[in-house]
């Protein structure tokens, strides 16, 4: 039997929305999206999906409940079949009664252990001078550093140990609050750095991220994976960014988390960043469930461009019709934290509306330090462009790369470059005939009357 306290976890980490929206497309409207209902014929709309509650509700036919009993009653499964299907898409080990690791009967579940990591971490920054100074320098306020949660972990090894009872330190283990060292001994995670708490779509606590105060390396440290929190799917800020991007109908994809909450304050609430280093494919297919969108900000030395090369090599195949990408790059030095604090939110607005379409940017990326005027180098800028083209999910993005592709290598039209990576050929438009023509007497000259 699957345990209950799973199903649980299961039903906190599943985003419903996600599961609906794989098999259903949804249209958000206020606080919750819709769509005709996939279990009986309609016209109109009337099947809801609210994310934040965790459930659907059709208001034609009645059918209503959680992640699971949806993909029960759509894809005709039984409920452990259901459940498992569920956390293979979300990355989870069904665990069952009996088998490890199980919780004893009453724990509380990570997530609220989490929360009250986070609270305990926010009175210790209420606390703490030089946390606060250090915020308030960078230009935060008092409200913005409230709405993100953000505290602060005092330089020793065992504060959590005055918060949480001797038999709650396996669950701490479990949420990678503490460590165990070489002799045994068991420690805090997280010492002496401003906390960042990260929070799933629904804005439950499930992981930090720690930053240093002081120039210590790395910057940030994050929670390492656990049963609610895997740091190559999570997006930090997206919780807060949610409203933000339904109403401005994009997200901006950053590097850090200042850049995320500076950007918040000064009015860009759709603002949010991959956990780590990198963005991956996982971050990208998940913005793009929630807005059409997705405007990349970079700084503009070899690293940004680099880091904008491959956001663009993950997006090509994830690209509806319908949806778009854009880059946006800073000036050198710069990052959106300081650009906004220096230059003001109207400088940073005046760069997305300038921001470089993804077609565009293949170009520029690719012809980098060729001449394409040259034999050579201009194979060589096909070659590259090859793979990218022949991965490109959407069928007008790939006709449009093509066009622009043939464009930038003076060939008078796209059929050469058509063939080369692999597509039929487009059949020549038909003429169009003058707008009237036929209905009208038309004079010719004299003697043609």
């Amino acid at each position: 039997m699957i345990a209950q306290s799973f199903i649980k976890e299961l039903l906190d980490r599943a985003d419903i929305y996600e599961v609906v929206n794989r098999r259903v497309p949804l249209q958000q409207k206020g606080a919750s999206a819709w769509a005709c209902c996939p279990f009986h014929n309609e016209k109109s709309p009337s099947f809801s999906v609210n994310r934040e509650r965790g459930f659907y509700h059709c208001f034609g036919c009645g059918e209503h409940g959680n992640a699971i009993s949806f993909l029960m009653k759509y894809e005709n499964l039984p409920f452990v079949d259901a459940v498992e299907k569920l956390a293979s898409e979300f990355s989870m080990q069904v665990r069952y009664e009996g088998g490890a690791p199980k919780p004893k009967s009453g724990k509380p579940r990570l997530s609220e252990i989490m929360q009250r990591a986070m609270e305990f971490y926010r009175d210790k920054f209420n606390s703490d001078k030089f946390s606060q100074d250090y915020l308030h320098n960078r230009g935060l306020k008092d409200e913005t550093i409230e709405r993100f949660g953000i505290g602060f972990s005092p330089d020793a090894w065992h504060n959590l140990d005055a918060v949480f009872t001797p038999d709650l330190k396996p669950l701490l283990l479990e949420a990678g609050l503490q460590r165990t060292g070489q002799s045994g001994n068991v420690y805090d995670f997280f010492r002496n750095r401003l906390m960042f708490p990260i929070r799933n779509i629904r804005g439950q606590v499930i992981a930090f991220s720690a930053r240093t105060m002081i120039g210590e390396e790395p910057k940030y440290i994050n929670t390492g994976d656990t049963p609610i929190f895997t740091k190559g799917s999570e997006v930090f800020g997206l919780y807060e960014a949610r409203k933000s991007i339904q109403d401005k109908k994009r997200v901006i994809v950053v590097e850090g988390q200042m850049d995320v909450i500076q950007l918040s304050q000064a009015g860009f609430g759709e603002a949010c960043a991959p956990l780590g280093t990198a963005i991956r494919a996982e971050h990208i297919e998940r913005l793009l469930k929630m807005t059409d969108h997705v405007i990349f900000s970079f700084d503009g030395d070899a690293a940004g461009r680099k880091a904008a090369k491959r956001a663009m090599d993950l997006s090509l195949p994830l690209l509806d019709d319908a949806q778009k990408v854009s880059f946006v790059f800073l000036p050198e030095g710069e990052d959106p934290d300081s650009l906004v604090k220096k230059s003001g939110a109207p400088a940073f607005e005046e760069m997305l509306k300038k921001a470089l379409p993804l077609s565009s940017y293949l170009i520029e990326a690719l012809s980098q330090g060729l001449d394409l005027a040259v034999l050579e180098d201009r194979n060589a800028f096909i070659e590259e462009a090859s793979p990218l083209v022949r991965k490109t999910k959407s069928p007008l993005l790939r006709d449009g790369l093509i066009e622009r592709l043939s464009t930038a290598v003076g060939y008078k039209n796209s059929d050469e470059l058509r063939k080369y990576f692999g597509f039929p050929v487009l059949p020549p438009a038909a003429p169009q005939r003058p707008s009237g023509f036929g209905n009208q007497r038309y004079s010719f000259g004299r003697g043609y009357d």
